[in-house]
């Protein structure tokens, strides 16, 4: 359905967040599910009190395999031995067919380039700095700051979805295969168990595995610490930000503080604006 309607096929992010890019102060929701799941996992790792504000290096690399992808693995191959008793103890050769075949059309359909497509829609190799937060009111900040060696995050919170032209054609290939998988199994009249432990071991593992946090690595994020502003004060924090890397405290002010500031507040941003204006060079005239 979702295929068919918007093209899409990557699900909408399951963690609401925006995305500021704190050169020019422009946010905008995130749409991005692997944005969504990074600053979700962030904060799941994070259990001091108080307002954060964690500053990374961020590269992107091929994704990391960790106790998911073992784990699923180990699975699949726990399931097609099981599923090979029947075979071996009685003869039935259709709860191993129906097992491997299931096994095969979750991996083609897992291995779709639909997927990549969607989850780097963004132009590549840019330097931005972004703040990634879940907006006012919310304990922690994420700022990734961009090596070069990064896809535009800002792109990435408002992706444009490439569609492959092969996507709807095998999607439609994997839905026919998997509906006459089906009717094979309503066939089955014996050793029924065998396929009802194997369908709820992988059922299970699916529930575990879609909730569960990953590291940075694992959704394909090479993070490096930077520097870490924390306190119980979210204005003292975001100006001790703001002495530290200019500009960057400003632009998220207006997040988390959208109302009128007290007289020693406007006058603390008042002159650090008044200074950032001092330090932009001005534009050359040009001779006639």
């Amino acid at each position: 359905m979702s295929v068919f309607g918007d093209g899409r096929i990557l699900p909408q992010p399951d963690h609401s967040s925006i995305v500021v890019n704190l050169s020019t102060g422009y946010r905008r929701e995130n749409h991005s599910w692997v944005l969504g799941r990074l600053l979700r996992d962030f904060e799941n790792e994070r259990h001091d009190k108080g307002f954060h504000v964690s500053v990374f290096n961020v590269q992107n690399r091929d994704a990391r395999w960790d106790w998911i992808n073992y784990s699923g693995v180990a699975l699949m191959m726990v399931q097609c031995l099981i599923s090979f008793f029947p075979l071996i103890l009685y003869g039935n050769w259709v709860v191993p067919l129906v097992t491997v075949v299931g096994t095969m059309l979750g991996i083609f359909d897992g291995a779709l380039p639909q997927w990549r497509l969607e989850k780097w829609s963004a132009r590549p190799d840019t330097h931005k700095t972004i703040a990634l937060c879940r907006g006012n009111g919310s304990q922690h900040v994420m700022i990734l700051v961009s090596t070069g060696k990064c896809y535009d995050l800002e792109d990435l919170a408002s992706p444009r979805v490439q569609k492959a032209p092969e996507t709807r054609i095998l999607l439609v290939i994997l839905a026919v295969c998997r509906c006459v998988l089906l009717l094979v199994v309503s066939c089955v009249t014996e050793d029924c168990w065998y396929l009802f432990a194997i369908g709820a071991m992988g059922l299970v593992h699916n529930l575990i595995a879609a909730g569960a946090s990953r590291s940075p690595s694992a959704h394909g994020f090479n993070l490096s610490p930077r520097k870490t502003f924390k306190g119980y004060k979210v204005m003292k924090v975001l100006q001790d930000l703001e002495v530290h890397y200019p500009r960057w405290g400003a632009s998220l002010l207006k997040i988390f503080f959208p109302g009128p500031l007290r007289q020693d507040e406007e006058d603390f941003w008042r002159f650090r604006m008044t200074a950032l204006k001092r330090l932009q060079p001005r534009p050359r005239r040009s001779s006639v």
